[in-house]
């Protein structure tokens, strides 16, 4: 897998996160961070090429450069750096891999943080996320003062043994059996005005982004609570109610990446139960929001069924075809997944007006194959960062704000 990433373009496949630490201190989180460094080496791994064969190397922990921003600084700010320092390519053939830096907030220290998916995937940095805040409140990465590791707990290598067992026994099988059926039956998403298909293709990247602030997220948090399920999944309800109004097409896929599908029932076990996977959506024409919401909660926070490799080739399926029949992705950075019976804060009336416009940005030329549907729900400063990244050799600026919009719509109706 490594030697195929070799020969992708630069951040081809870089696995990126926010975290915010409250009542951190960046002396504290560098040295939970550097911990960290010590217990997985292969975070710190470097390739070349030797006569034809991809080589490894693993730097020393100390040498990594942890940039700290030790200066507090206001979301805007905080906004700024951040996607100046993720819109930085990340080469297989750089010294390292990975890259972190602090940013020091008024009440929290945020970590900003990417590495190449050669070395991680999303499930284990949620993992590797949850070890740091056991060091910030214990001392130790297992979340004990002692050397007694805490019961059940699941690390980095742990994770990923379990996840690959998993891929290659019976599980596996019948999920690559299960969606070769789906990718023969489904027809492509399209766009409403063109009639495009929604694929991966070069193109210009676009990025639409307004930002709700914590009285909106609050609300929005509610409707979770309301329903017993998490933010992620009101917006990935959203997301897909406003595909579905936005192409016409009531059965397609969205695919989801990042630390997502969590559950208090499970976290301690796995961490989280995804990373990159396909979700299958069917909206009947009679279906509101709150139907498919619960029908999307109940059904992928208690099934594996979903769960897909990412070494397709490998199980049968063309890689070409998986992407035209899977544009949509939305991608929740969060750092906390609140618990379904948690009870939201009251909103402010004065934070809780929604944008009335939706900055859209310069294009950006993309010379390899562009996710045409990209979707980024962050948070800053207590509110959330909304961010589509639309693909305009696909979507018109007509077609991408429509889409928008819409989603927009779906997720003010509910708090109405």
């Amino acid at each position: 897998m490594q030697e195929v990433y070799w020969n992708k373009p630069p951040s081809w496949d870089v696995i990126r996160a926010t975290y915010n630490f409250q009542g951190a201190t960046p002396t504290a989180l560098e040295g939970a961070f550097r911990a960290l460094l010590e217990r997985y080496p292969v975070l710190c791994a470097s390739f070349r090429m030797v006569n034809g064969a991809l080589a490894v190397d693993t730097n020393p922990p100390s040498r990594f450069n942890l940039q700290i921003a030790s200066h507090p600084m206001d979301g805007g700010t905080a906004l700024s750096i951040s996607e100046e320092f993720f819109e930085q390519p990340i080469r297989m053939s750089d010294p390292w891999v990975l890259r972190a830096k602090l940013l020091c907030r008024l009440t929290a220290v945020t970590l900003l943080i990417k590495v190449h998916h050669s070395v991680c995937d999303a499930a284990s940095l949620a993992i590797m996320k949850r070890e740091i805040g056991n060091f910030l409140a214990t001392g130790s990465l297992d979340g004990k003062s002692g050397k007694e590791r805490r019961k059940n707990a699941l690390d980095f290598y742990g994770y990923a043994r379990w996840e690959r067992s998993w891929f290659l026994g019976q599980g596996g099988r019948a999920v690559a059996a299960y969606w070769r059926e789906w990718l023969r039956d489904i027809p492509s998403l399209l766009t409403p005005s063109t009639r495009r298909e929604v694929t991966s293709v070069p193109g210009h990247k676009v990025i639409y982004s307004c930002f709700l602030p914590s009285g909106i997220r609050e609300k929005l948090l509610g409707v979770a609570a309301r329903f017993t399920s998490t933010m992620f999944f009101v917006m990935l309800t959203a997301f897909a109610l406003a595909i579905c109004e936005w192409s016409g097409q009531r059965r397609f896929a969205v695919r989801s990446i990042g630390n997502l599908r969590t559950t208090p029932e499970l976290v301690s076990v796995v961490g989280v139960l995804l990373c990159a996977d396909p979700l299958e959506v069917c909206v009947p024409r009679d279906m509101g929001f709150v139907g498919l919401l619960r029908a999307l909660s109940s059904e992928y926070l208690c099934s594996l069924k979903l769960r897909f490799p990412m070494n397709r080739a490998n199980i049968g399926i063309n890689e070409e075809e998986f992407d035209a029949k899977i544009g949509p992705t939305i991608n929740y950075l969060n750092d906390s997944q609140p618990s379904p019976i948690s009870s939201p804060q009251k909103a402010n009336n004065e934070d809780s007006v929604w944008p009335e416009e939706v900055s859209v940005g310069t294009p950006i030329r993309w010379d390899y194959a562009l996710r045409p549907i990209l979707l980024y729900a962050t948070e800053i400063d207590s509110g959330l960062m909304i961010r589509f990244e639309i693909n305009n050799a696909l979507i018109s600026e007509r077609e991408g704000k429509g889409l928008v919009h819409g989603f927009l719509a779906v997720l003010k109706a509910q708090c109405s």
